[in-house]
């Protein structure tokens, strides 16, 4: 899904999240049926909005959630003892009112992926107990740059994906959602590598769930963290340094 100033792909999470205009929400229905890649993300993205565990109640946020959330997501101030397992999807116990400015438009469905996974996990920690977030100070946090992946695989050529840069501040993380790939067996594992001038840089493994999707998040070096191109192969285990399997998804 590319996503352009002003064209119909823009309103994907607004529409999800309930923010778009009637205007707005009519061109997206009308896009769907031309363009396959948000047709597809729509799908996924609705299912995991739309479909809240029997067992949680929704439960109204306060009004720094999404700063606590984005704090978490960039690493601060969060229990040693608690992380997030992105291999398989979790569903969000809230939904989320999600305000921002024109220039956050395109931060698009990985992010509102992380920030789901992220309510779900503070909501259903927490028991109660607010004190275990830490308020922050609000900073931009916008899309650098957009990446997407597509097959390089013959026998899997419905899988797809798209790679973000996500700043906030100083810090920046690469967030790659993919679907479509085939399940993997015993240690195998996916492996995400960053390529500039032929050099790979290893930016970490994942195993996606029984649909074929997954998430990684990988927090970029400020120093030698630019890359031109992403590759993912499907490794024998998560312990290779370099490319070892084949190339699945790439741009």
């Amino acid at each position: 899904m590319e996503t352009n100033s002003g064209t119909p792909c823009e309103y994907l999470l607004d529409c999800l999240v309930g923010d778009a205009t009637e205007q707005q929400r009519k061109a997206f229905e009308n896009h769907l049926s031309e363009c396959s890649s948000c047709h597809t993300q729509w799908k996924e993205m609705n299912e995991v909005w739309s479909g809240l565990p029997d067992t949680v109640e929704p439960v109204e946020p306060p009004a720094e959630l999404k700063e606590e959330v984005m704090a978490f997501v960039f690493g601060r101030n969060i229990p040693e003892q608690t992380e997030i397992v992105c291999d398989t999807p979790a569903r969000p116990a809230v939904r989320p009112k999600i305000r921002r400015s024109k220039r956050n438009y395109s931060v698009g469905v990985a992010v509102a992926a992380v920030f789901m996974i992220a309510c779900f996990w503070m909501y259903t920690s927490q028991s109660g107990d607010q004190s275990l977030f830490t308020t922050v100070s609000a900073q931009p946090l916008y899309v650098e740059q957009t990446y997407t992946l597509r097959s390089f695989d013959r026998s899997a050529a419905d899988a797809q994906g798209t790679g973000w840069i996500v700043c906030q501040g100083k810090n920046k993380k690469l967030v790659v959602n993919v679907s479509g790939l085939d399940s993997t067996a015993e240690n195998e594992a996916y492996q995400v590598w960053l390529i500039r001038n032929g050099h790979r840089q290893n930016a970490g493994t994942f195993r996606v769930d029984p649909k074929g999707s997954g998430v990684l998040i990988y927090d970029l070096p400020r120093k030698n963290g630019e890359f031109d191109s992403i590759g993912i192969t499907r490794e024998p285990d998560s312990e290779g340094s370099e490319p070892r399997g084949q190339k699945v998804l790439g741009n």
